[in-house]
């Protein structure tokens, strides 16, 4: 197995030393199946003081847990001493933590068999709960007793799921059992460690098995709202792979499959507090309930309609909803876009969208010619009635852009203001 050299160095030093060192958990599992790890944690018999001496470089990011982050160059890694849990008393932390000189001890704390594996190069893959069988027959089970696991963090029935979803998995029928029993206690979950894991869930390839929160009774405790018989994950697979035909940044995929999650049973409203409750950052609830309140928007190949667009919609946002309208063409007709007339009308829009944005076609009041302290100094008050003002006329330049200079949009004004005979 090909470790970082910075891990290495570490697991070597603490061996030097006296202490047992080994990688752990995901970045095993992954290196065994041929992906790529996120992170390279390290586990130790070594206690956190005794780490913290050996190394010149390090940070204290879980001293209450054994964790002190050794650096090598750039890179940080997690060493942590080998430890037991105390009592789960609010089903995500032990009360207290022991530290222990036995790695068995440290592993079956584990969640799942695929992630309590350890690996050094003096002693290759310590496999004690078969952790590697698992891996070849696409299973996730739980270390020991799965009511055991699941009652010590409630997190770990998602977490199942998420897997399920990243891996290509099943999760095995004793520990799927154990999911459908102690649903309920999910509820003491933070709201942001389940946005986490839903999310990863929802942007990897496997994010059909979002139908397992459903089915398990995972759903209830924190999408009360959820009344609906199934989910569009037809679409949500569809916008993935659409995203990676057309790289987009991850807040926006995020957004798109959020949105594609709620869109059937829930309007813009609606979408807006439950991204609110589930701790999204402020960019991402406003782009998830725009897609949903402006997901039906027929956009045509007309010019006059494609500038109002751009100005109600947004720019920006417009692309955004152009990739969720041809999934759910793709999904719904089948094909790509031009094997059908919905899918050839979005493709026209789409192009006029381009030519109007190629030109530099002004779209918004801040594109006018004209500014509100200049219609001012021209004599046109200020207040509500200013903000009216340049309302009607960015409405006649997104209907003539010709017309958008500052000699046309003060005569324009002042027929505005002109009192009708």
């Amino acid at each position: 197995m090909k470790i970082p050299d910075g891990a290495a160095r570490i697991i070597t030093k603490l061996e030097q030393n006296g202490f047992e060192a080994f990688i752990v958990g995901g970045c095993v599992r992954d290196s065994i199946i041929g992906r790529i790890p996120e992170d390279w944690d390290i586990t130790t018999s070594a206690p956190p003081a005794q780490v913290k001496a050996l190394f010149r470089r390090t940070a204290d990011t879980g001293l209450q847990h054994g964790t002190i982050t050794v650096l090598d160059g750039d890179t940080g890694y997690e060493v942590t001493t080998y430890r037991m849990d105390g009592i789960y008393e609010d089903h995500r932390h032990p009360k207290e933590v022991t530290f222990t000189g036995n790695l068995r001890e440290d592993l079956k704390r584990r969640d799942f068999t695929i992630n309590a594996m350890a690996y050094s190069p003096r002693t290759g893959i310590i496999d004690i709960f078969n952790g590697q069988r698992d891996l070849a027959n696409k299973l996730i089970c739980a270390v020991g007793n799965a009511e055991e696991r699941f009652s010590e963090d409630a997190l770990r029935m998602l977490r199942a799921v998420r897997f399920a979803g990243q891996l290509g998995f099943e999760i095995e029928a004793r520990t799927i059992g154990a999911i459908r029993e102690l649903a309920p206690s999910i509820r003491y979950i933070s709201k942001e460690r389940i946005r986490v894991e839903i999310i990863k869930l929802l942007l990897s390839d496997g994010s059909g098995q979002f139908r397992l929160i459903k089915d398990l009774g995972l759903i209830f405790s924190f999408l009360p709202e959820w009344t609906g018989s199934g989910f569009s994950l037809s679409l949500i697979s569809e916008i993935n792979r659409l995203c990676k035909l057309n790289p987009i940044p991850q807040k926006t995929q995020t957004a798109l499959v959020f949105a594609a999650l709620l869109h059937e049973n829930t309007d813009a409203g609606t979408a807006h507090a439950i991204c609110r409750r589930l701790t999204f950052d402020n960019e991402t609830v406003k782009l998830t309930e725009r897609i949903i309140a402006f997901r039906n928007r027929i956009l045509r190949d007309n010019e006059v309609q494609m500038r109002f667009a751009m100005n109600e919609i947004g720019t920006a946002l417009l692309p955004v909803l152009f990739l969720f309208q041809e999934a759910e063409i793709s999904v719904k007709k089948g094909g790509c876009l031009s094997e059908n007339t919905h899918g050839q009308e979005l493709q026209r829009a789409m192009l006029c969208y381009e030519k109007i944005l190629s030109r530099n076609d002004p779209v918004t009041i801040k594109d006018l010619a004209i500014d509100g302290k200049q219609l001012k100094q021209a004599g046109f008050p200020s207040g509500p009635e200013m903000g009216k003002l340049l309302q009607y006329l960015i409405e006649q330049v997104l209907t003539n852009p010709a017309c958008n200079t500052y000699d046309n949009l003060i005569n324009l004004a002042k027929q505005k203001a002109m009192p009708q005979k």
